[in-house]
């Protein structure tokens, strides 16, 4: 994997939760064991999704624990086996990985980063993790932001409430448990990173979705469908506004741009890199040269146009670019004089934490040293 699509977990979520349940309402042995089979090949998918995908497989095995003990010895094996092949089966590509690349680096580089914080600062991010859920986050680069709006957020409180008085029933019971277990990655933070706790997304919906339900049970009905269509239909464009709300004016206000947590450094190198593409074709675009930070969106954006990280683009380049901090570079104009240079920063900055961008025509001739770099490239 050339990424980690954390935007599927909730998906997944979803659909181990539905082949649960499908396997938990089983009447016959048949059924059983082809329920378990989905369910097993449903649980080994996990591992093409996001870090935290153990934590469901977790979650999963505490409702169908109680399920096998209930079968007799004899079936309870045979399901289990049945489980264990299809989920394993499923696993193959995540353990070959696993084999050659070892497991677990994220996990030692997360603890050894959140050594650093203070007491203040790692409290202010694990709050930062439920308050992201109900209007907005306190730490840096977040402020303000939060998954849900004002008033789902009243939902989803209305919704935890009615779970907390009725505790007893096993479905709220499993909504506990999943929100305990998901949002668990949060201690070992030390920063905001929505995608460490999007898997509890589904739960914390059915939450509103209850919410939603009490109050609709206040009201006659005949009305209840309307009521329904008009706060689906107002939800849709209140969340559509607050979605497209950064990137209106993105040069009036960089710094709503900036709080979504994207990079406007490299959204603006992108702009240009394309509008070169254009002109003049495919050309050489490093975007790795950079001491302290990574720009892997940058390069997968520029790949219908970049040889450095496409090389089976056609043709030859006609163009170099280099992506480099502020200090680099009056050693590279000296060293390429004809590079035309563009300041991507925003704000005004020190040069060791400005990033530029200089691009230089190239003929054929001039290539052979740039494919070196390219070699280079390929190791950061």
């Amino acid at each position: 994997r050339s990424c980690q699509p954390g935007t599927s977990l909730p998906a997944w979520v979803c659909l181990v939760a539905f082949l649960l349940g499908k396997c938990l309402k089983a009447s016959t042995p048949a059924q059983r064991k082809k329920g378990v089979a989905a369910l097993g090949a449903g649980l080994g998918l996990g591992s093409f999704t996001f870090p935290s995908w153990p934590l469901v497989i977790f979650w999963a095995a505490f409702p169908l624990a109680g399920w096998l003990k209930k079968r007799p010895p004899r079936e309870r094996w045979r399901l289990l086996s049945v489980l264990a092949s299809a989920c394993v089966l499923c696993l193959v590509p995540f353990l070959g990985a696993v084999w050659r690349e070892g497991y677990g680096q994220h996990i030692h580089v997360l603890l050894e980063a959140g050594k650093n914080l203070t007491f203040s600062d790692r409290w202010g991010v694990l709050f930062s993790y439920f308050t992201f859920f109900l209007g907005g986050a306190v730490v840096p680069n977040f402020e303000g932001l939060g998954f849900f709006n004002p008033f789902l957020s009243g939902l989803l409180l209305l919704g935890g409430l009615e779970v907390l008085r009725g505790f007893r029933k096993p479905l709220y019971q499993g909504i506990l448990l999943a929100l305990g277990l998901f949002f668990l990655p949060a201690l070992l933070a030390h920063g905001l990173e929505p995608f460490r706790i999007i898997a509890a997304l589904p739960f914390l919906l059915l939450l509103a979705a209850l919410g939603g339900n009490i109050l609709l049970n206040t009201v006659p009905p005949r009305h209840r469908l309307v009521l329904s269509a008009v706060f689906l239909l107002g939800l849709a464009a209140w969340d559509f506004n607050r979605l497209v709300e950064p990137y209106r004016d993105i040069a009036g206000h960089p710094a709503a741009f900036e709080n979504t947590g994207k990079s406007l450094e490299a959204y603006t190198a992108y702009q240009i890199l394309k509008k070169q593409a254009a002109r003049e074709g495919p050309g050489l675009a490093f975007t790795e040269f950079l001491p302290d930070r990574e720009m892997e969106t940058l390069g997968f954006a520029t790949y219908s146009f970049n040889q450095v990280w496409n090389p089976g683009l056609s043709g030859q380049p006609h163009w170099v670019a280099l992506l480099v901090q502020g200090d680099y570079q009056p050693f590279l104009a000296r060293r390429f004089p004809g590079m035309e240079w563009h300041s991507l920063s925003p704000f005004p900055l020190p040069p060791e934490r400005t990033l530029v961008l200089g691009i230089f025509p190239v003929d054929p001739s001039a290539l052979p040293p740039f494919r070196d770099w390219e070699k280079i490239h390929g190791l950061l």
